[in-house]
């Protein structure tokens, strides 16, 4: 038996569980706050798991082969969620300032709510290594969802998919964000469909006022007169001022 070889398998075990236990320390889920940005609402949630490179002095960390979930009770926030049409999830990421680390060989997993995962490197996505080194980092590249019905909690995920990077090498997360998209007010519709209604009523006004293409009958008296417009013969310059042509 070669226990060497035992040891060396023992020691890794070790090491990956402390990894992984250092990570968990590093993960946080704050109460989300409710902003308005223009006619949306977003749900955001500052991270605070690890006090160093977020844009505010902190952020969560993933390890490599890692994962993190952030629960959102927007039921327990006083929405009425009936009021929106759909929701995004919009994430905050960069990666670690191991500048000789390729971007390509970080992969980030992420939940599609309603549609299953989507799986890219970071390359892909566009996230890049953070920037200026020790941090504060000031490149944050937001990766976001497809829409989807807004739920009354939902709880998302998101992984430090494992490659080449080593056991230390890591992603940051900055903020979660939920953006709700709300359901058009009512007034705004029916403004549309009365400004459609009165251009088409112009229109069929305008038309009606010249059948099939002819002039205002009011200036057939100095003009020749056109087939179809006016049957009439025109008189025009051969009106008679009193004076006998005999």
């Amino acid at each position: 038996m070669n226990f060497g070889a035992i040891s060396m398998k023992c020691l890794a075990g070790f090491f990956l569980a402390a990894s992984v236990a250092a990570s968990a320390a590093s993960l946080s889920n704050p109460t989300p706050v409710i902003l308005s940005t223009g006619s949306t609402s977003v749900v955001r949630m500052d991270l605070t798991g690890f006090p160093a490179y977020g844009a505010d002095g902190a952020a969560d960390i993933l390890y490599s082969g890692e994962s993190g979930t952030w629960t959102f009770d927007l039921s327990a926030l006083g929405l009425d969620l009936s009021a929106f049409t759909s929701a995004r999830v919009r994430a905050w990421v960069a990666l670690d300032d191991h500048y000789s680390s390729p971007v390509s060989s970080y992969g980030i997993r992420f939940d599609q709510p309603a549609f299953g995962t989507s799986f890219a490197s970071a390359s892909v996505w566009g996230v890049e290594h953070g920037s200026p080194a020790q941090g504060p980092f000031s490149n944050w590249h937001s990766i976001i969802t497809a829409p989807f019905g807004p739920p009354n909690q939902l709880a998302w995920s998101l992984t430090h998919v494992g490659g080449s990077p080593g056991p230390t090498d890591w992603l940051a997360i900055d903020a979660i964000e939920i953006i709700l998209t709300p359901i058009p007010e009512p007034s705004s519709i029916a403004l549309m469909v009365a400004g459609t209604a009165m251009a088409f009523a112009l229109y069929r006004r305008r038309k009606a006022q010249a059948p099939n293409g002819c002039a205002d009958h009011a200036l057939q008296r100095t003009r020749p007169s056109s087939r179809g417009c006016n049957r009439a013969p025109s008189w025009a310059g051969s009106l008679s001022l009193g004076r006998s042509t005999k």
